[in-house]
């Protein structure tokens, strides 16, 4: 069989139009000032990025600026898998700044900074995962989606995925009983609606509480989240006062047991335990030192 010109043309022709149409597009760029590596490649000063490419950084960090308006920083000796919609941070260090909800991936957690806000996230060890929120606050959330926590502007806070089952709640705080019979657990990292026996004994105190998460309810606000108690355990009577302060400048209504005996209880310790969270244990931690800021040997200090 013998091909005219015309018949090698337009397999050239098809050829081409084909290699157009399944041509990756771009997801936006990465720099550094000096070299990193994207996917198998050694690149100097910048290059495009594509869906899924790996970054990964050496003695210099490396900015990259996404298509979708979110930016993100990632520190010296660093490395993360780019996407359009998220990065999952596989070594070391990075920030992200949101747009249009994008995510930092982390050891089966998802970070989402809030607003304009950057989450600052780094791989602690081999299994743990610390977060501090800058500018504004920052959200956590499970593989499956459940609220971990709510990290507050300023503060850092470290995680260990897969403490416990998935859905597994362990947290100590201020049970508090609104006016419309709702059940409110109160920490320093979120608060959930409670729901089960014997809560109303303990309302206004501070109790230790483990359960099960429910991700289909619907909380009662300013909730985040239902969980269905299992054991309610007192660990101190009242102590409630800025727990109380806490959700009614929310918008909720407290029941308490007199003005006077809330006004002068003690107040609660914030921040310093540690709770287990949808199957992730949560303690407060200090600030993260991280290399992010782009540069080589510039070390960001914040928070």
């Amino acid at each position: 069989m013998r091909l005219t010109l015309q018949d090698l043309t337009a397999l050239v022709l098809a050829g081409t139009m084909s290699f157009g149409a399944t041509a990756a597009e771009s997801i936006g760029v990465a720099i550094a000032r000096g070299s990193f590596h994207v996917d198998n490649s050694e690149v100097f000063g910048n290059t495009t990025l594509f869906d899924g490419a790996t970054v990964r950084t050496g003695t210099a960090s490396s900015r990259l600026q996404l298509s979708s308006g979110a930016r993100m920083n990632l520190g010296e000796e660093s490395q993360a898998k780019v996407f359009r919609k998220q990065a999952t941070l596989e070594r070391g260090a990075g920030e992200v700044e949101g747009s249009a909800g994008y995510q930092m991936e982390a050891r089966s957690l998802r970070i989402s900074p809030e607003g304009k806000s950057i989450a600052r996230v780094k791989l602690e060890g081999e299994t743990q995962v610390v977060v501090a929120a800058l500018n504004g606050g920052v959200r956590v959330t499970s593989g499956s989606g459940m609220l971990v926590a709510n990290v507050p502007a300023g503060t850092s806070l470290l995680f260990t995925p897969q403490a416990a089952q998935a859905g597994t709640f362990q947290m100590s705080g201020c049970l508090l009983q609104t006016r419309d019979g709702k059940f409110l657990l109160v920490d320093a990292n979120q608060t959930v609606e409670l729901r089960g026996t014997g809560l109303a004994a303990e309302a206004n105190n501070q109790v230790e509480v483990t359960g099960a998460a429910f991700r289909s309810a619907a909380p009662a606000p300013p909730a985040a989240q239902v969980v269905q108690a299992e054991t309610v355990k007192r660990t101190q009577a009242g102590g409630c006062a800025e727990a109380i302060a806490k959700v009614e400048a929310a918008g909720a209504k407290v029941l308490r047991p007199g003005q006077s005996t809330v006004a002068n209880a003690p107040k609660a310790k914030s921040g310093s335990h540690a709770g287990i969270y949808a199957g992730v244990a949560v303690a407060a931690a200090g600030g993260i030192g991280a290399a992010v800021a782009l540069g080589g040997g510039k070390k960001s200090t914040s928070p």
